[in-house]
């Protein structure tokens, strides 16, 4: 599998049959579970190969959305093995729910959705060929890839009967428009903390108790330093042979894709514009002047030379001259036209949202292929470059394994003629691994390693596996106080002085009470900034930012320059804020993005029915797990 999830065979393949994989051939006793089950819903074991399998598709689907920028933190947030688990579990339900309910999924049916998936197609046509050639390199057979398609299809089935008791009518559109879409402006005065950090006193016994207290802030975290053997592809591109079988069967898996060009001809056109808020009358003179440039053409003037007078294209200096270009270069009335004209041919008058052009192709080029011959050292160097990637990954399982069963490290870089590296210590704060670059997973492997005999599975990182062996570690520990002194006098200030901004805030509010926040603030010799407008569905207030707890007390005002009921603090900075003007959703902005909103809440109380429908599944069916198995075979 690991291997495997290399092959560009997976990347183009990910968004269909990652879905399938995680939920339907991982989808219990039904498909084929194993004896022992990390969960079992009603008389449907999840195996752990189930478990496993969608843990790791969906691991390769986060990494491929998010590259090397997927942090170990990112991937604690998102909680795959829970999340897999849970939707597996969610699955199998909604698979035992239609079949009892007898929901059925013809043959053809299934048929016409495999026909239509993207991977499986050459030149826009389902292809057999194609088809056998990305299911075996899967480790699929048809047979098996069909049941799960018609598995997820019947399942889909059922979601679409759940959400058609969904209704959603205009008046609820335009209730939760009016929530998001109506806005208070503020006013504020802000009492910046950084003004207060002189009036702090800091004294000895001061600093020690509030580093006793709070001394956990500081606390080191946990670093681990590696011996490690760097696989890269290049240091075994002279083992890469390829044969001529291999590179006569990619050229004819790809001869439609990669060595053919497509159909381009070469045109010049004649553009007179069009305004888009041009009246009818402009629209009209301007189809009269193009109709007497075409009356020119017909009377046998030359279109290059028309071109440079008449146009008013940036290519009027060339005689209109577009060059070369095949489909989808142009906007589409104007390609249809283009492409329609045989050699020499002018267009009629042709209508785009530039304005009105006439079309004129001096050359037409047909679909060329590539000779396998002009295309065999590209390809020579291509299959190397993957297959010298595969030699780097199989050497490194290969050292990983030999350690693992007692051979030195040392042993593995003679043979495989490296040389041993090391790191400094690491953390999970880092990023960069000084020799390697940017690499959060060879971190989070350093880290991982319990002992001095451990060795990691091969390591991705960039283009190169890695092999880790731990050097040093280093668990996490508070410092003492000498040695972080400075940074907790500094934090212990800037508390003490956002304490102070804050009862400085509140008195002002108490002044602002007996008069009007202006008033008050003048008196104070402080400033009246402006903030907002405010939205309900929108946290972040414009100069100030993110402050949930104000937008909710701004809605509970009632009137023009009512005072907020207390002060807030954000950031360490004070604020002392005032309701400014109320602008309501009008009716007219709705009816704008009316269908857009209908559409976002059918489909966010879709979700809701399924979510319910799911829940009473679970409330009716019986569901076992085995926590100890689900530890055990979490990453």
């Amino acid at each position: 599998m690991r291997r495997n999830a290399r092959s560009w065979f997976i990347k183009i393949a990910l968004g269909i049959i990652c879905l399938v994989f995680v939920f339907f051939m991982g989808g219990g006793g039904q498909i084929g579970g194993g004896p022992v089950a990390v969960a079992v819903v009603d008389s449907t074991e999840i195996s752990i190969a189930d478990f496993q399998r969608a843990q790791l598709n969906n691991q390769a689907y986060y990494r491929d959305l998010y590259g090397d920028s997927l942090s170990p933190e990112m991937l604690d947030a998102l909680d795959i093995p829970s999340a897999s688990l849970s939707r597996l579990v969610d699955t199998t339900l909604m698979s035992q729910e239609a079949h009892r309910l007898n929901l059925l999924i013809p043959d053809e049916t299934v048929r016409r959705e495999i026909r239509g998936i993207d991977v499986f197609q050459r030149n826009g046509d389902f292809s057999p060929a194609q088809y056998r050639s990305v299911l075996q390199r899967q480790g699929l057979s048809p047979s098996a890839f069909e049941a799960s398609m018609r598995e997820e299809m019947l399942v889909n089935q059922l979601r679409d009967v759940v959400a058609q008791g969904v209704i959603v009518t205009e008046d609820d559109a335009w209730e939760e428009f009016q929530r998001g879409a109506s806005e208070i402006s503020l006013s504020f005065v802000q009492l910046k903390s950084s003004s207060f950090e002189d009036a702090v006193e800091v004294s000895e016994e001061d600093v020690e108790l509030f580093f006793e207290e709070q001394g956990e802030k500081w606390r080191r975290a946990e670093s681990a330093g590696v011996n490690y053997l760097a696989y890269s592809p290049e240091s075994f591109q002279g083992s890469a042979g390829v044969s001529e079988e291999e590179i006569e069967e990619y050229y004819l898996l790809n001869v439609d894709t990669e060595f053919t060009t497509e159909e381009q001809i070469g045109a010049r056109h004649i553009l007179k514009r069009v305004a888009t808020d041009a009246s009818d009358d402009d629209k009209a003179a301007t189809r009269t002047a193009m109709e007497a440039v075409a009356s020119k053409l017909a009377d046998g003037a030359d279109f290059e030379e028309l071109a440079k007078t008449e146009s008013e294209d940036s290519t009027a200096s060339d005689g209109g001259d577009l060059g070369m270009f095949g489909r989808q270069k142009m906007v589409k009335p104007f390609e249809n036209a283009a492409f329609a004209l045989a050699e020499g041919e002018v267009s009629g008058i042709t209508e785009t949202r530039f304005g009105l052009h006439l079309i004129k192709v001096y050359k037409r080029q047909a679909p060329q292929e590539r000779k396998l011959e002009d295309s065999r050292d590209e390809i020579r160097n291509k299959l190397a470059a993957r297959k010298s990637t595969d030699i780097a990954f199989d050497k490194a399982a290969e050292a990983s394994v030999a350690m693992v069963d007692g051979a030195s490290m040392e042993e593995m870089a003679q043979a495989d003629g490296l040389t041993i590296k090391s790191t400094p210590l690491l953390d999970r704060d880092q990023q960069i691994v000084p020799g390697v670059g940017r690499a959060p997973s060879f971190i989070e492997a350093a880290l991982a390693l319990g002992s001095k005999t451990e060795v990691s599975d091969p390591i991705k990182a960039g283009n190169t596996w890695y092999v880790l062996q731990l050097a040093d570690q280093q668990a996490s520990y508070v410092p003492e106080l000498a040695d972080v002194r400075e940074e907790v006098e500094a934090e212990f200030r800037k508390r003490g002085a956002s304490r102070l901004a804050r009862e400085r805030a509140d008195k002002l509010l108490a002044s602002a009470r007996e008069s009007n926040l202006a008033d008050a603030a003048k008196e104070a010799s402080l400033e009246v900034g402006e903030a907002g407008p405010v939205r309900r569905d929108n946290n972040f207030i414009k100069g100030i930012g993110a402050l949930p707890a104000v937008v909710e007390a701004t809605f509970r005002t009632t009137a023009d320059g009512e005072l907020l009921p207390r002060s807030f603090v954000h950031r360490g900075n004070a604020y002392v804020l005032a309701r400014g003007e109320l602008s309501e959703a009008s009716r007219e902005d709705f009816d704008e993005v009316k269908e857009e909103r209908l559409a976002e809440l059918e489909r966010g109380r879709s979700l809701e029915a399924y979510t319910a429908f799911v829940n009473y599944l679970k409330e009716r069916a019986s569901i076992t797990y085995n926590p100890d198995l689900v530890a055990s075979v979490r990453p």
